[in-house]
């Protein structure tokens, strides 16, 4: 189930930046540092907040917080490696308030909180419900 969710998320992600980038700059710019549509930046954030957050809490406040914490780490390390290890900044926020080196900043780490929220509260009971629904073969 988690693979799926997995492929699912980074494929959203991928959509969502794309779209994002569509209407700022009104032509396509493929957003994944893939050949596909996918970014697995997405599908991993979704996967371990769907895993570990209802392991630790089921508080809202608690979910958001932690969610905060697990994806904008995800982000800064992923940004940090990325750049070691292909010598390209696939992000940079250095232009937007409150952040870090600009690898992350403070509105996607209240975007993470919020979304933390939502994976664990609405989409894993219904993209599991889902995929309970694919036959075995």
């Amino acid at each position: 189930m988690y693979v799926l969710l997995f492929f699912a998320c980074s494929f959203l992600g991928w959509c969502m930046e794309v779209t994002c980038k569509l209407v700022q700059f009104g032509r396509f710019i493929n957003r994944g540092f893939l050949l596909g549509p996918l970014c697995p930046i997405y599908g991993t954030g979704a996967v371990r907040m769907a895993y570990f957050l209802p392991l630790w809490t089921t508080q809202v406040e608690s979910t958001f917080l932690l969610a905060l914490v697990l994806c904008g780490t995800l982000e800064y390390i992923t940004s940090w490696l990325m750049e070691k290890l292909f010598h390209a900044r696939w992000w940079d926020y250095s232009q937007k308030r409150f952040n870090i080196n600009g690898r992350v900043c403070a509105s996607n780490l209240l975007a993470f909180g919020v979304m933390g929220v939502f994976v664990v509260k609405v989409l894993k009971p219904f993209a599991f419900g889902l995929f309970a629904k694919i036959p075995t073969v």
